[in-house]
């Protein structure tokens, strides 16, 4: 039997289904576990559904600020994909966590893609 996490990255998974808000919304404040099963999952999702995934996450983020995706965009801050960093990036904009200035003073200095 599948955790709701699982089954929520299931359906996001899935291109040939829609992205429902409901399971886009399950992934705000992912406890370290629910953390742990996404970074699993994330990699296999291919780049084209991972980037509609985070245009949604960083457009309910900033209509909605009880919703914190945080740990998500700072997974893809590592993302293969550029797009994928870039609206990791986009969606931190509103951070104030401390830890975060290292990452991204690295990816301006580092990353090989002018999005970023």
């Amino acid at each position: 039997m599948l955790l709701p996490i699982e089954e929520t990255i299931a359906d996001l998974a899935d291109s040939d289904k829609p992205l429902l808000n409901s399971r886009l919304i399950d992934l705000s404040n992912l406890n370290p576990e629910e953390l742990r099963i996404f970074k699993q999952a994330w990699a296999a999702i291919e780049p084209r559904r991972r980037q509609q995934i985070m245009y949604r996450l960083v457009e309910f983020s900033e209509d909605n600020p009880e919703l914190n995706f945080d740990s998500i965009f700072k997974n893809c801050l590592k993302d293969r994909d550029a797009e994928v960093r870039s609206k990791a990036i986009e969606g931190l904009r509103e951070s104030e966590e401390a830890s975060l200035i290292n990452l991204l003073v690295n990816l301006l200095e580092q990353d090989s893609s002018e999005k970023v």
